[in-house]
């Protein structure tokens, strides 16, 4: 998301996390952004901003080391008493980078942005390599920055207190499962890469069997389904998002059924009408625990879509149905609290039933009270009525009478007093039932769409989510496209596109996707460089360099430097079936839906409307 004013940093205008509570920018939520619908306008400025900002020495402070791309800038302390921020407090935010730079790559066959910054992704792989252990686990630990802690108490998505460790600080080193996963799957890119640019990209000094013991490794913790962490203590285990999630950054043929089977039975305890709550595990606070984080519904649905898992992928449609109905109101909540208020206004709702009960026992009672009162005055009335022939002589007792009727009826005025002032109490009441249930209403309403659910209130409010609303972009393309299968990343994250953006199926789609799924496998003869043979069979030239060498322009699909010869060919827009004459391309008018157009105009924002 980005306002009015954009977030400019280094140069390049950044999405922003959240408005208005979350002004800055967060390397992983953008990098998770821009992956879900698969947008290559939204991440090329963060690839950018993070290979530009890359760790270059150690620092106790923020957290930085070599080759660590930041969390979040700026970064802020969270005790005032303390020195520690937490500019750098991430341990996925690298993995991301290089998950995120080979599907630009994938997207876009530019090789460019990979050189030019090579240094930064040879640093992060060293980041990678530094951080992973003999036996496969890559751990999280404090002392590669000169530390003790952080300013963080954890530094994955997940970042709340740890449950039962003291103080909510991990014993280091710790290896969370997720990013174990992501470890393994930036290893993988990082090695299709090199086989794009070998000479841009080292692996010299990287251990033969890496891949195999990160492998080994990420099983061994998704065995049960159930271990989020380990650390020096041991094992943090129980129901948790993580296992499924894990799932996205894998390969299909990575995990057995077994393994498989017992993801699905430990997620059973965390289905809710809203999707998937994160985790049931004891914790301080319920920020990352028992609560529906938007967002990673799309990650879960599609990791359990390629995986082959019904009931996940039900669950976790559910969950994205009610984000894009959100959606449809202009609300993208961070986090959906399922639990804590509902169960509070039952509460009062009852409390003022059982008031207004007794309120009524009591007006009951005293309508009893007067209507005794009233046969008294009746039987009066007789004894008058019987003794009226002997009025000279029952004169005393008559007037004796009339006091005794007016004394009966000052007590019943006084009764009626009081009957009307109980009625009155019993409207207050009936006024609170009122109040409680327009409580209840509200807790059942969510975010007051009239939805029957459980949702007690919204995390961050109104307010809107940079990852929410990529999720519902991501929901939306499941309802336009039919599934999640169209969306070529979430079917199998190393596969090359389907097309090139700028190529249209007429114009060499199918070639320039072939061409750069051979480039990815290391069988392209020509792999030290991403040379791509001109349609015209007159030469060669280097795919979206920005450099025209192909006579007949089919080297530079997506960009704007061979608009000169490109009269014969249209421009294709990447998310929709919209053509454009080349004149159109990068010149800082949004013109396809999905800003494809001018995804290499980095300071130029074109908002992404092909789903709304």
């Amino acid at each position: 998301i980005r306002n009015d004013r954009p977030l400019v940093v280094h140069g390049t205008a950044q999405y922003q996390a959240g408005l208005p509570r979350f002004p800055r920018v967060f390397a992983r939520d953008s990098l998770m952004s821009a992956m879900l619908p698969d947008s290559v306008k939204l991440l090329r400025p963060i690839l950018v901003l993070s290979a530009e900002t890359i760790g270059t020495r150690a620092s106790h402070i923020s957290g930085e080391e070599p080759g660590k791309v930041f969390h979040e800038m700026p970064g802020m302390k969270l005790d005032v008493r303390e020195m520690a921020r937490t500019d750098y407090n991430s341990i996925d935010s690298t993995l991301l980078f290089v998950i995120g730079m080979f599907h630009h790559f994938r997207l876009t066959g530019d090789t460019k942005i990979i050189k030019d910054h090579a240094g930064a992704l040879n640093s992060a792989f060293k980041y990678i390599l530094r951080h992973t252990s003999e036996d496969g686990y890559f751990q999280e630990d404090p002392k590669h920055c000169g530390s003790v802690r952080f300013a963080l108490a954890c530094t994955y998505w997940k970042d709340s207190p740890m449950p039962n460790r003291e103080n909510g600080q991990p014993v280091y080193p710790v290896t969370f499962t997720l990013v174990q996963a992501q470890a393994l799957c930036a290893v993988r890119c990082f090695l299709a890469l090199v086989r794009v640019v070998p000479t841009a990209l080292r692996t010299a000094s990287m251990p033969e069997d890496l891949e195999p013991r990160l492998l080994a490794t990420t099983r061994h913790m998704l065995r049960t389904g159930r271990i989020v962490a380990v650390d020096q203590k041991g094992m943090l285990e129980g129901a948790s998002t993580d296992s499924l999630h894990a799932l996205w950054y894998l390969r299909k043929h990575d995990l057995d059924g077994e393994t498989l089977s017992s993801i699905q039975d430990s997620l059973r305890a965390l289905e809710t009408d809203w999707g998937y709550s994160t985790a049931k595990i004891s914790q301080r606070g319920t920020y990352h625990n028992g609560v529906v984080w938007s967002f990673e519904q799309a990650f879960l649905h599609a990791a359990a879509v390629r995986f082959g898992l019904v009931r996940p992928a039900q669950v976790a449609l559910r969950g994205l149905h009610r984000v894009s109905k959100l959606a449809s109101h202009r609300l993208f909540p961070e986090r959906l609290n399922i639990r804590h208020k509902g169960s509070q206004c039952h509460v009062q709702v009852s409390q003022c039933h059982d008031e207004v009960s007794q309120c009524h026992d009591r007006v009951s009672q005293r309508g009893d009270e007067v209507s005794q009162c009233r046969d008294e005055v009746s039987r009066f009335h007789d004894k008058v009525s019987q003794r009226h022939d002997g009025v000279s002589r029952c004169h005393d007792k008559v007037s004796q009478c009339h006091d005794g009727v007016s004394r009966c009826r000052d007590e019943v005025s006084q009764r009626h007093g009081r009957v009307s002032q109980c009625h009155g109490t019993a409207s207050q009441h009936h006024g609170q039932v009122s109040q409680c249930h327009g409580a209840v209403s509200q807790c059942h309403g969510g975010v007051g769409i009239g939805d029957t659910g459980h949702v007690t209130d919204a995390g961050m409010g109104p307010h809107t989510q940079q990852w929410t609303v990529a999720a519902a972009l991501y929901a939306e393309a499941i309802q336009q496209k039919g599934n999640a299968k169209e969306l070529e990343i979430h079917t199998n994250p190393e596969a090359a596109a389907g097309s090139i953006v700028g190529s249209s199926l007429a114009h060499g789609s199918t070639r320039y996707a072939a061409h750069v799924g051979s480039l990815l496998k290391g069988l392209h003869g020509n792999a030290s460089e991403a040379w791509f043979d001109c349609f015209n069979g007159e030469g060669t030239g280097i795919l979206n360099n920005q450099d025209c060498e192909c006579a007949d322009g089919s080297d530079e699909p997506s960009t704007a430097a061979c608009s000169h010869l490109n009269t014969n060919r249209m421009f294709k827009c990447a998310a929709s079936a919209v053509v454009l004459s080349y004149e159109k391309v990068a010149d800082r008018v949004c013109d396809c839906c999905d800003g494809s157009d001018e995804f290499l105009t980095i300071d130029k924002h074109c908002p992404y409307a092909c789903y709304m």
